[in-house]
């Protein structure tokens, strides 16, 4: 294709136009794929995991309101901090790192560490 009288570095942004679309594209499946984590990770903080979250955590997101373990929201544990604490436990909080499995484990930790962003 050439554009009479027109300089040929003009056709240049038309060969961007499919490299575009694919990176548009991508985004939105990595988004869509991450959506499903965050509905695990309040599931898991709030029903799954034995004895639940939510029971001793403070959590807004989550409409948590416990008062054993730690205020979430106050406290803003990295994301390092959280996955040590469900896997390994901490103080009083009972490991689950051999109770969930890891799909649950990554849900969870990636759910809190959103949600005390906000």
């Amino acid at each position: 294709m050439t554009i009479p009288n027109g300089p040929r570095w003009a056709l240049y942004p038309l060969r961007l136009i499919p490299s575009l679309a694919v990176l548009w594209l991508a985004a939105t499946v990595a988004a869509q794929a991450a959506e499903p984590d965050k509905a695990l990770g309040e599931k898991v903080f709030n029903e799954l995991s034995e004895p639940q979250c939510k029971l001793c955590h403070t959590l807004a997101a989550a409409g948590a309101e416990g008062e054993v373990g730690p205020n979430l929201d106050e406290l803003k544990p990295t994301e390092e901090k959280i996955r040590l604490a469900v896997e390994r436990g901490v103080g009083n909080m009972p490991p689950f790192g051999e109770v969930l499995s890891k799909e649950q484990v990554d849900a969870v930790v990636r759910y809190v560490a959103d949600a005390i962003k906000r």
